[in-house]
């Protein structure tokens, strides 16, 4: 049994402006390279405000996807990966290195 008491803050992802660094790399990123590439072009400088302000409306929805649950894109990315392996059949022997540990629930139906 636990005696120490558990940090729940050390459990959950470390988070910036509300989003994790990837997603904030991947939604600011392109809009910021974007937005220097249209200031630079010769069209006007105003129309570099759009792909910011898109940028912030994709940060805005990550950041209320993350508020919701912040293992929300974990667990889609650990599902997508799993994708190939999953078993649906419950009764089929799986190979060793996936079944579950003994006395948590090996062989039970889910």
């Amino acid at each position: 049994m636990r005696v120490s008491e558990v940090n729940h803050a050390l459990l959950e992802p470390r988070l910036s402006s509300g989003v994790s660094s990837k997603a904030l790399g991947l939604c600011w990123g392109p809009g910021a390279f974007t937005a220097a590439l249209v200031a630079t072009s010769g069209i006007q400088v105003w129309y570099a405000a759009l792909p910011l302000a898109l940028s912030a409306a994709i940060h805005a929805v990550l950041a209320w996807a993350y508020k919701k649950d912040t293992h929300i894109f974990s667990i889609y990315i650990q599902y997508a990966r799993m994708g190939k392996r999953y078993h649906p059949d419950s009764r089929e022997q799986l190979p060793e290195t996936y079944e579950r540990p003994a006395k948590f629930g090996r062989g039970v139906r889910m």
